[in-house]
């Protein structure tokens, strides 16, 4: 799965005091893997990763605290595909059109009832308990960016996890803004069906051709792990995603996309050769 809003995790952890080091050494991760958002890494060690770093904060919540307060450009060109989309029912469908390409290791299905419709979401795993933190950060997510496509007004009817509740006195509905059940069939977020043909405010029509043009593109290619790409197709695609991503800020900079891709402008230049 790619690293993704994962990469934040470092500095968020730094914040909250010296548990960083335990929690990458436990769950045997080595801090430049999480370096780079677009980068490879096995899903086990995520899901480890959040669970670690829950208990040595000792916050039953961490999860969903973590997934709140992340910045929707941390999953790149998936972000601005759904961000720039005219409408939500468009970001919605951008989202599970390209999320399996772009962020990978994730499933997900729109289901509508009537006056309802449900974002469900998971994961290829039959022990969702070892995972819990991290599908909760996803569903934080979500709902972060359901915010950002209708207005910072929006809640849900109710957000449902597979994994069980842990913590008997754990209330994260708060969080949420909404009922939060555990022990169900599916992952999902639910809310009212109208939203959907809603505007999205602050979308630039003119980026998104560019932008769906770029994911297609990705998707159009063979899904392969990162042990049977080809470093120099990696680098190419990573290098595309990087530059559709900073699009927004202007024309991209040489020195910013080598950083951002961990190497220095020389390695990039000769790599590029």
């Amino acid at each position: 799965m790619r690293v993704g809003g994962t990469a934040l995790l470092p500095a968020y952890l730094a914040r909250k005091g010296d548990a960083l080091p335990r929690v990458l050494h436990e769950a045997g991760v080595v801090a430049a893997e999480l370096h780079e958002p677009q980068a490879w890494i096995d899903m086990h060690r995520v899901g480890r990763l959040y669970e670690v770093a829950a208990r040595e904060l000792a916050h039953p919540n961490f999860g969903l605290r973590f997934g709140g307060e992340l910045p929707l450009h941390a999953y790149g060109l998936l972000s601005y595909v759904v961000l720039n989309a005219p409408t939500v029912r468009v970001a919605l469908e951008n989202l599970l059109r390209f999320a399996q390409h772009l962020a990978g290791a994730w499933d997900a299905a729109i289901v509508h009832e009537g006056e309802r419709v449900r974002i469900r979401f998971g994961y290829p795993t039959e022990r969702p308990e070892d995972y819990r933190h991290y599908v909760e950060s996803n569903g934080a997510v979500l709902c972060v960016m359901m915010k950002a496509l209708v207005d910072s007004t929006w809640t849900p009817s109710e957000v449902c996890f597979q994994h069980s509740g842990g913590d008997p006195g754990r209330d994260p509905s708060a969080l949420l803004e909404a009922p939060v059940r555990f022990d169900r069939p599916t992952n999902e977020i639910v809310f009212a069906s109208r939203v959907l043909d809603g505007a999205v405010a602050g979308a630039d029509r003119t980026l998104l051709p560019m932008l769906e043009a770029q994911a297609n593109e990705v998707v159009s290619e063979p899904t392969l792990s990162p042990a049977t790409t080809p470093v120099d197709d990696r680098l190419i695609r990573d290098l595309q995603e990087e530059i559709v991503r900073v699009l927004c800020d202007g024309t991209p900079q040489l020195a910013h996309i080598a950083r951002t891709l961990a190497m220095s402008t020389r390695t990039l230049q000769r790599e590029l050769q």
